[in-house]
């Protein structure tokens, strides 16, 4: 067979996930969602990248706008033809790559997002080099995205390029979101939302200084009358973000809060 389809694991879940029906729900969404996407200068660099390589890794800051970068691509190359497919890991790429086919796998914080996942990162390490032979083959791409700050505990543990993967950081100086950017992301949002009239060019300017996490928070800003009405004061001290991602991490990975907890009660020197 043309698809290798004997190592499809039999478990519902699995089969949920790559059902070509779900998969063609989830890409509509996103076409819904990024309609009117604002296209900074990193989200095409992405969109160029992926065209002319054959794996591509985005990485950023929590909010700097990964995974919208990753979609918007994805989308942009199924319109040229590729078959987007959603993996969870490695194997699945050995499972339902089909040679006769353009295919985009793709895969969001590929290591997890608190810490690195020692276990995901060694299975990458083990099949490597069958993974590596796919995606010499023309028709096969891999786009995916890590943290920054897990990147970077990874660049240490190894000093050779994940899958010889092209890198695009989206928080770099060249790819930072500039000032008329952030200023064309916020108007996009307001505008969406009918309330660009309801705000200053003076407050506009002012929360385009914001520099954490801003295509997040201006999400979160042009959903919420409340967070709205804090204008400016919303992006300086922008708690509910905070809140939410500790609120994510002692859900999802206990051991990561509780050393920040740790951090937070005693000094490092106390630790040590």
């Amino acid at each position: 067979m043309k698809c290798n389809l004997s190592r499809i694991h039999s478990n519902n879940l699995f089969f949920s996930f790559f059902f070509p029906e779900n998969t063609s729900l989830v890409l509509n969404s996103w076409k819904h969602e990024l309609k009117n996407v604002y296209r900074t200068r990193g989200t095409l660099e992405v969109l160029d990248k992926i065209r002319t390589n054959s794996v591509v890794m985005i990485i950023g800051n929590s909010g700097s706008g990964k995974t919208t970068a990753m979609r918007y691509a994805s989308l942009q190359l199924q319109e040229e033809g590729y078959e987007i497919v959603r993996i969870s890991s490695p194997r699945d790429i050995l499972s339902l790559r089909c040679v006769d086919r353009k295919q985009l796998f793709i895969i969001d914080d590929v290591f997890d997002k608190y810490r690195v996942d020692t276990i995901a990162l060694n299975m990458w390490k083990r099949l490597q080099d069958c993974i590596s032979v796919v995606f010499k083959h023309s028709g096969a791409k891999l786009l995916f995205t890590l943290r920054r700050q897990l990147y970077q505990t990874i660049s240490h543990i190894s000093s050779s390029t994940f899958l010889e993967s092209k890198v695009v950081d989206l928080d770099s100086k060249d790819l930072a979101l500039s000032g008329d950017e952030k200023l064309g992301m916020l108007e996009l949002y307001l505008n969406n939302r009918n309330l660009s009239n309801s705000i200053s060019m003076d407050e506009k300017v002012e929360i385009c200084t914001c520099e954490i996490a801003f295509p997040l928070l201006c999400n979160i800003f042009s959903s919420s009358q409340d967070f709205f009405q804090q204008k400016a004061n919303f992006f300086v001290s922008p708690s509910v973000v905070f809140r939410e991602e500790l609120d994510r991490l002692e859900k999802e990975n206990k051991k990561v809060y509780c050393v920040l907890v740790l951090l937070m009660i005693f000094s490092y020197n106390e630790l040590e």
